[in-house]
């Protein structure tokens, strides 16, 4: 996922484009579901205090790069054409109504 939209900072924008972006909407449309549950059990487990350091720790990076798929979305969907350019408006459209469809539960 992180490669089809270059969520990672370092990462090169040149791969994104239409095509890996619809695919990515298409996976998380599918799969958003089952990310949004293990994040919820992250979460949990990392509030309980009997929950060792090591997994908290691992917990909070997985969140994190969630969490930095799904900012990366938002960045591309709600772009007024000067970061990303070459998205269309139907992707950018695409992407507002998978992120209203996690808002509303899958």
């Amino acid at each position: 996922m992180e490669s089809l939209i270059g969520s990672k900072p370092d990462e090169s924008t040149q791969y994104i484009n239409d095509d890996t972006i619809e695919g990515a909407i298409t996976l998380m449309n599918k799969i958003g579901y089952l990310i949004d549950e293990k994040i919820e059990k992250m979460n949990k487990e990392n509030s309980d205090p009997k929950t060792k350091e090591e997994k908290k720790a691992k917990n909070e990076k997985t969140i994190k790069e969630f969490t930095d798929i799904y900012k990366k979305f938002e960045d591309i969907g709600y772009d007024n054409n000067e970061k990303f350019p070459d998205i269309s408006l139907r992707v950018k459209i695409l992407i507002k109504n998978m992120l209203d469809n996690k808002l509303g539960g899958w």
